[in-house]
């Protein structure tokens, strides 16, 4: 999910969403078929949009209701009384202050057997219908993350809804039998006991309809959905067992690339994609062995170079730990998504803030999206107490974008939270050549992630050399923060490869983003000046060139930036006077304008050394 996904995903709300159309289709496709067929589907389907949105249950009984007086007039008490009983049970919780989902289960199995029972069932009948209710109310109410998320159907409802088009299907074409085999390898798209479920209540429907050798094969082929070579084999011999009937085998191979499009494709609505995103999890999972692989090899080398080179074996172990981070990069995502959402209830439950639901979801750039249900949270509390603790354990800071009460649960409270608006950097450099030569500096403004590095490199001499040495420290550098390395640990790296004769000044500026912060490492740099107000500060450093010496300690400082702050980098051909003397005559338009203003400057007096300025603005 992007971040523009993210940022929009409680802002923007349109007149009519998937939901309502899904919701008034479902209305439309009920009301089509017999009360003795389809109140139980009913009792589901009602309690599934009630419990998502009113809208959308206000629409489904729109339709179910319409639908009936237009086709089964008779029967519309009897779809009023079982709507009018599920919104009773949800208004009788509310006032209970319970968690009317959570209840919904045991309801609907009652409610199912009580109405069985007044239809005079046989008690056989009863408690199937009873268990397999709830069974598929489980399914569906187990994971509630659906709730205020985009169309998402479980297998229960899609089933329901699949089942529901199958029998007016059945109904509209005489052949019986294909028909049926059309909807029942559909219903092998969801998990196999929802599919069993559906066999048995169309057995109940339809007696006669499924032989019990029937069912054992449909059963076997639902159970090796997940295992393609076995299932499509079961097929072929089911294909097989028609006997040479010409128009039976086409059927028989029509269903069966009907099934494998079905199993390998994404579903619309689809809210448990368990086969895709397993084959998903298994590509990465081999990715992350692999890379594991070749990072214990550069391991093993590096060991082995420990005796005969330290430059050599400090490498390879660098070039180890690169490959580890992207392995590990692979997978860590989602993991630490979990982690965080585990440390957050943790963190919660440990200053008594009582959380019902919690939905964590964040992006590759850092961008965090938090939906929280408090059970008794004065709102008062949310400010003083809550916010500072969320900023605390998450990365980054939140802001409150909703807040209302739950209307399934009277005493619960429902918040919304999203990462707070990340800084912009608007950054700008520019040289000047002491000579006709190359020049010594090089500079470079890399965007990253959530990350914005701007960095000026001032390699030690003139000429083609120096160049050579300042424009590779970049480059390295760059392609170290991009493959996951750590700032401090790409530095110290960079300065064993070039360690020679020849050496280079390393001044770097690492924005975070959504933290808000800066990092400066400084290795023979030149100050930075940090333009705050009417105030400046000067960040220095102490470390050593690069390259000069095999071991150097890095500077790493940390800063918070501000709304309008400036940041300041020059290499050391720029004369401290000329600098104060921009700040003072600045006219805060964009950075490629101050660079350009400041350039003016600098080409006023005949320059000694390549000159270099970079320029940061926080918009």
């Amino acid at each position: 999910m992007s971040e523009k996904v993210l940022m929009q995903k409680k802002t923007r709300e349109r007149l009519l969403t998937a939901g309502d159309g899904c919701a008034f289709i479902s209305g439309l496709l009920l009301s089509a078929l017999p009360i003795e067929t389809s109140w139980w589907l009913l009792l589901l389907l009602f309690s599934f949009f009630y419990v998502r949105k009113r809208k959308e249950m206000i629409l489904l009984s729109i339709a179910c209701i319409g639908g009936t007086m237009l086709f089964y007039p008779d029967q519309l008490i009897e779809i009023v009384l079982l709507s009018g009983c599920v919104c009773a049970w949800m208004l009788v919780m509310q006032l209970l202050k319970r968690p009317s989902y959570k209840t919904l289960p045991w309801f609907l199995m009652l409610m199912s057997g009580g109405v069985a029972y007044a239809m005079s069932e046989p008690v056989s009948k009863i408690i199937v219908l009873m268990l397999g209710q709830f069974i598929l109310a489980l399914d569906t109410y187990r994971d509630c993350g659906w709730i205020r998320k985009e169309l998402q159907l479980p297998d229960a409802v899609y089933g329901s809804l699949i089942f529901i088009a199958g029998l007016l299907l059945m109904q509209i074409l005489n052949q019986e039998y294909f028909a049926l085999l059309i909807f029942v390898f559909m219903l092998m798209s969801v998990k196999p006991a929802v599919s069993i479920l559906f066999y048995l209540y169309l057995e109940m429907l339809m007696p006669g309809l499924i032989t019990p050798v029937a069912f054992g094969f449909l059963l076997l082929v639902s159970l090796l959905q997940d295992q393609p070579l076995a299932m499509n084999g079961l097929m072929l011999v089911g294909i097989a067992a028609q006997g040479f009937d010409f128009i039976a085998i086409v059927q028989g191979l029509v269903l069966l690339l009907l099934f494998d499009l079905l199993r390998t494709s994404e579903l619309p609505f689809k809210g448990m994609m368990e086969r895709v995103a397993l084959s998903d999890m298994n590509r990465i999972a081999v990715m992350n062995r692999q890379l594991n692989n070749f990072s214990v090899i550069f391991e093993n080398l590096a060991d082995y170079y420990a005796s005969l080179s330290e430059v050599e074996s400090e490498m390879l172990e660098t070039m180890a730990k690169a490959l580890s981070y992207t392995a590990n990069n692979c997978t860590r995502h989602q993991i630490d998504v979990e982690k965080r959402k585990d440390q957050l209830l943790d963190f919660l439950d440990g200053y008594k803030i009582d959380v019902v639901s919690c939905l964590l979801e964040e992006n590759e750039e850092g961008c965090i999206y938090l939906e929280l249900e408090l059970k008794e949270l004065p709102r008062s509390e949310v400010e003083a107490t809550l916010m500072p603790l969320l900023n605390h354990v998450l990365p980054t800071r939140m802001e409150l974008v909703e807040k209302k009460n739950n209307r399934n649960y009277s005493g619960l409270f429902h918040y919304s939270f999203i990462s707070s608006a990340p800084i912009m950097i608007d950054a700008y450099a520019d040289s000047i050549r002491h000579d006709s030569q190359a020049c010594g500096d090089s500079f470079s403004i890399f965007r990253y992630s959530r990350f914005v590095l701007c960095m000026i490199s001032d390699g030690m001499g003139s000429g083609e050399a120096a160049s050579r040495i300042s424009r590779s420290i970049t480059a390295i550098f760059q392609r170290m923060i991009a493959s996951n390395i750590p700032q401090v640990e790409a530095i110290r790296c960079i300065n064993k490869l070039i360690l020679s004769d020849n050496y280079a000044t390393f001044d770097v500026l690492n924005f975070d983003r959504f933290k808000k912060t800066v990092t400066v490492s400084k290795s023979a740099a030149c100050p930075t000046y940090l333009i705050r107000a009417d105030e400046v500060y000067e960040i220095n450093g102490s470390s050593l060139p690069v390259g000069i010496v095999a071991s150097i300690e890095v500077d790493s400082i940390h800063v918070e930036v501000e709304k309008g702050d400036w940041f300041l980098m020059s290499s050391d051909g720029i004369y401290v006077d000329e600098i104060y003397r921009w700040i003072h005559q600045r006219r805060l338009g964009s950075a490629k304008e101050e660079v350009d203003a400041m350039m003016e400057i600098l080409r006023e007096k005949e320059r000694n050394d390549d000159s270099t300025i970079l320029l940061a603005q926080i918009k």
